[in-house]
């Protein structure tokens, strides 16, 4: 992503149209191919967006939107308003997560706990287990834990299914559960995308 807006911002003087300058930053030669690589930047902007909750960088990040998504892509690419400004925040951004690898998502799964000792059926103590299970490897593995018990739920829910049906408060409860550590693993997941997306992009931050 920040590659991308480094040689926009050098090529700005060159005289070319917005569309060239993109497909040369993109690598791509064809229309489709740049509508392709602009749709793709887009929502990828849209998950960094969804990390800050400061006005002026969320300003900032809908300006290089804006940019991307204009339909009138044969504008001189000098006549943008794109500035250092967008590659400074854009740094700043990826710089936050690339030095927080180690961050660790907290969600409140551990008063379930003790709604789930109320009932007396196997799958509330296979789920107790992993639960506990999941609080030892939080501790020694952080967020990758959440990963394991996602899929340790899907595999008890599919063996137990039966008694899944057996209470509609009990299913009420497994699914907030559920809830709660599939947001765990899309957080994760999109915190991935950012910091660990090219090899290049992370080199670009240490120089």
């Amino acid at each position: 992503m920040i590659s991308v807006i480094r040689e926009l911002l050098e090529a700005k003087d060159s005289g070319k149209t917005l569309t060239l300058a993109l497909k040369d930053a993109f690598g791509v030669s064809s229309d489709r191919e740049l509508l392709l690589a602009r749709a793709e930047y887009l929502k990828r902007l849209e998950r960094l967006k969804a990390f800050s909750d400061d006005e002026d960088v969320a300003e900032i990040l809908d300006e290089i939107a804006r940019l991307f998504s204009t339909t009138n892509s044969d504008i001189a690419l000098k006549s943008s308003d794109i500035s250092k400004a967008h590659l400074a925040t854009l740094s700043a951004l990826y710089k936050h997560f690339t030095n927080s690898m180690e961050f660790k998502i907290y969600v409140d799964i551990g008063f379930l706990s003790e709604e789930l000792k109320e009932f007396d059926l196997h799958l509330a103590k296979e789920i107790l287990e992993a639960l506990k299970e999941f609080d030892l490897e939080f501790k020694l593995i952080g967020n990758s834990a959440y990963e394991k018990l996602y899929v340790k739920l899907l595999g008890l829910f599919a063996l137990y299914k039966d008694e899944l049906q057996s209470s509609s408060e009990f299913k009420t409860l497994l699914s907030r559960l559920f809830e709660r550590v599939e947001f765990a693993k899309k957080v994760i997941n999109s915190a991935k995308e950012l910091t660990a997306s090219s090899i290049e992009l992370l080199n670009l931050l240490k120089g």
